[in-house]
C-alpha cells in the first residue's frame, strides 16, 4: 500500500529496523555525501554542509539531508538549532545504533552552536552530518 502522508516517527521507525536488519549498511549509506550545486544548497528545506576540509565552501549533501528536507527545519525559535531538521542518528563506536528524533534529544544536553553547516547532526558530536 503507499501512502501519501508519512509522520517523522513513522520514518524514524523504518530507518531503525533498516539499522536492526543491516547497521553496517546504514551506517555506511548515512555517512556518504556528495557535492551538491548552490541551486540544491539553497533548497528552503534539504539540509546541506560543507566538505570535510573545504577551504573553496563546496557544498555536500546526504541521506539525511534528504529526509529532513521533507519535515523542514526549526525556525530562529530554535536558537543554534535553527535550520536543523526532526531527525538524527545516533552513533555507538562509529557504527549506527539507532535513529532518533533531535529535538527530544536537544532537550537532554546542552546546546552547543553549529559551526559550518545546517545539517541537525552539528548538534551533537555523536551525530553525522545530514
Amino acid at each position: 500500500m503507499i501512502r501519501e502522508s508519512v509522520t517523522i516517527a513513522e520514518c524514524i521507525e523504518l530507518l531503525n529496523s533498516a539499522v536492526e536488519a543491516d547497521p553496517s549498511a546504514l551506517t555506511a549509506l548515512t555517512c556518504l555525501r556528495v557535492c551538491c550545486n548552490q541551486r540544491l544548497a539553497g533548497h528552503p528545506s534539504i539540509q546541506v554542509g560543507f566538505g570535510e576540509g573545504s577551504a573553496s565552501g563546496f557544498m555536500q549533501v546526504g541521506l539525511l539531508g534528504i529526509l529532513n528536507g521533507l519535515f523542514g527545519a526549526d525556525g530562529p525559535e530554535a536558537g543554534p538549532y535553527e535550520g536543523h531538521g526532526p531527525i538524527c542518528a545516533v552513533l555507538d563506536q562509529g557504527c549506527i545504533a539507532r535513529f532518533e528524533d533531535a529535538r527530544k534529544l536537544r532537550t537532554l544536553q546542552p546546546a552547543v552552536a553549529p559551526e559550518q553547516s545546517t545539517s541537525p547532526s552539528q548538534a551533537s558530536p555523536e551525530v553525522p552530518d545530514a
